[in-house]
């Protein structure tokens, strides 16, 4: 009888191996960050939590945490080394710096990050996922000096967190973040105060002119409408029953125009795109209140008033 030649069954088991650096559970979600929309004040501030796990041996099993290091870097044009900044997604071609702060939050100990550069290999590793809470956060910025002066629309940024430490101190591990904020179209007016025409002495026309500033980020162009508190929003000084109207003419440092009632004066220029210029007391712009002899000679004796409401807008 021959021999015959049996097969033979090898079975080989293993196990994942894990390296001693993770970067995991970001607080806010997913490794998409976006600031709140920008509404015209302040500086935008959002903190970043996570987790680093540096450990000698596997991460999954390992309770002998290390030191770390970590640095941020830039992703996509512009190199590693290319500054902090939030491009526009279209449109204006515009971009944002911003600034990024480092903590370790188990030692509460801070640094202020440079494009490509390692803070200093002393962050207190943590085991796998942070049993103990995260460790780690990133500060974004963005100064308002920076907001003011961007047109509106969408920006974002493109980074890539760096972490080095685990088994002898040169394991590294790599996460890429996306920064994102939106920044609304903004108009506003600064700097108006009441209009106080005095007594009427009896003949002529009497008027007075009220400058103030009108601030737009990215833009110098605006429109405005008014309307006053008489019947259907015309302008005119009330007084027991009786009302004098008056006409408005409105300079953005072109000339006088005159206004319509609930009518958009358009194709305004000259404003501010530099908000802290608005908070300077500069005025860019104002509005001549008019009442005709006429009105005023046939009115009866007394006190009038009147609101005037201006409603500003992008253009």
């Amino acid at each position: 009888m021959s021999p015959r030649l049996l097969p033979l069954l090898f079975i080989i088991i293993t196990s994942p191996s894990y390296a001693g650096m993770r970067i995991n559970d970001f607080s806010t979600g997913g490794t998409t960050i976006s600031f709140n929309n920008w509404s015209g004040s302040g500086n935008a501030i959002i903190d970043v939590d996570f987790c680093v796990t540096s450990v000698i041996g596997r991460t999954r099993r390992s309770t002998v945490t290390t030191p770390y290091e970590i640095k941020l870097r830039t992703r996509g044009g512009g190199g590693a080394s290319a500054p902090f900044q939030l491009d526009a997604t279209s449109g204006s071609g515009q971009s944002i710096p911003i600034t990024t702060t480092y903590s370790d939050l188990l030692s509460s100990t801070n640094e202020q990050l440079s494009p490509n550069t390692y803070t200093t290999q002393d962050k207190q590793g943590a085991t796998f996922r942070c049993p103990l809470g995260l460790n780690a956060r990133l500060q974004f910025v963005i100064n308002q000096a920076d907001l003011t002066g961007a047109a509106a629309g969408n920006y974002q940024g493109r980074l890539r967190i760096v972490a080095r430490g685990g088994d002898n101190g040169t394991e590294r591990k790599r996460k890429n973040i996306t920064i994102t904020i939106s920044i609304d179209d903004i108009v506003q007016l600064q700097g108006i105060d009441d209009l106080l025409l005095g007594n009427y002495s009896g003949s002529g026309d009497v008027s007075a002119t009220e400058p103030f500033c009108i601030y737009r980020n990215g833009s110098d162009t605006y429109q405005v409408t008014a309307s006053g508190n008489g019947n259907n929003g015309d302008f005119s000084l009330l007084n027991n029953g009786s009302e004098i109207p008056y006409t408005i003419e409105w300079d953005d440092g072109t000339g006088p125009a005159p206004m319509a009632v609930n009518s958009n004066l358009t194709q305004r220029q000259n404003a501010t795109t530099d908000l802290n210029t608005c908070s300077s007391g500069s005025s860019n712009a104002s509005i001549k209140i008019t009442l005709q002899e006429t009105d005023l000679s046939s009115s009866p004796a007394g006190n009038y008033r009147g609101t005037l409401t201006l409603m500003i807008a992008p253009e």
